[in-house]
């Protein structure tokens, strides 16, 4: 996913932050373009290279519309399961809620 200035993103073990520049760096001789992300709760600034947005799980901020999709989705699935939410299942792939949070996400 690529991100513009200004565009919030999740970085994992840090929180939320904001894109806030896109540089070009020289790191002892190799070339890369990193996103500058400053997190919203302490104000530390991370670079991540763009190469490796994926690989360390940087995503997008979930919309509303998502959220309440989840919150639709595990309020349903609480209702007609709470057993088998509290107790997990070998074949998480295989359970309800796993395979609709994925159809949500678009996997």
């Amino acid at each position: 996913m690529e991100y513009e200035v200004g565009q919030k993103a999740v970085y994992p073990g840090h929180g939320v932050g904001v894109i806030t520049a896109v540089e070009n760096l020289d790191i002892e001789g190799v070339q890369a373009t990193v996103y500058v992300l400053k997190i919203l709760d302490n104000g530390m600034t991370i670079r991540v290279p763009l190469t490796n947005v994926e690989t360390l799980g940087m995503r997008p901020v979930m919309t509303m519309e998502h959220f309440k999709r989840l919150v639709h989705l595990l309020h349903r699935h609480h209702r007609a399961h709470p057993q088998r939410l509290h107790v997990g299942e070998r074949d998480a792939n295989g359970h309800p809620v796993v395979q609709d949070l994925q159809h949500i996400h678009g996997g």
